[in-house]
């Protein structure tokens, strides 16, 4: 005769232990889900537009760093999966930056210190925009990746026209302001 491994009984209802057990299994399992969710959901830089940052400079002035990129480089990318995601990067950007991060090749017209700019063809299957042009071409070329530092009245304060390390653009973001 099997006997009943019930351990508790409440107004006849009762649980075994082995119950009791998979409730506790099954909450550390949620706590532990939750807890590694907020690992995953590390801070990201905000970034803004050329559409609303002189609202922005208007309510707090601030430094602006541009990225120009492109879709097919490489090392825009990487800059964007490691240099941008790096936790002091991050925080130095966010607490004392705007950052825009604008496609060199984007065809979405805008409006730029009372100018429209667009994209300019330069080739069969090529061209950039002609914002790109005006903050990041040096010695007439545009390089990606490119970074431009603006003060808060729209006048470059420094360029870099090559991929950096996130300990470069630290000492860089050191030097600059």
């Amino acid at each position: 005769m099997l006997q009943p491994k019930s351990k508790l009984t409440t107004r006849g209802f009762s649980r075994t232990g082995e119950a009791i057990n998979e409730k506790a299994r099954e909450m550390n399992y949620w706590i532990w889900i939750i807890g590694l969710w907020s690992l995953v959901s590390v801070a990201q830089i905000k970034t803004t537009t050329f559409a609303e940052i002189e609202q922005l400079m208007e309510q707090q002035p601030r430094p602006l760093l541009v990225f120009f990129y492109t879709d097919w480089c490489s090392y825009c990318e990487l800059m964007k999966q490691k240099t941008f995601a790096d936790p002091k990067i991050i925080q130095e950007l966010n607490e004392n930056y705007y950052v825009i991060f604008f496609d060199g090749e984007s065809k979405e017209p805008l409006k730029w210190n009372n100018q429209n700019m667009a994209f300019k063809k330069s080739g069969l299957k090529s061209g950039s925009h002609q914002l790109t042009t005006h903050f990041a071409e040096q010695k007439g070329r545009v390089t990606y990746p490119s970074l431009v530092f603006l003060d808060s009245n729209f006048q470059k304060v420094f360029q870099q026209n090559t991929y950096l390390k996130a300990s470069e653009l630290h000492a860089l973001l050191e030097v600059i302001y």
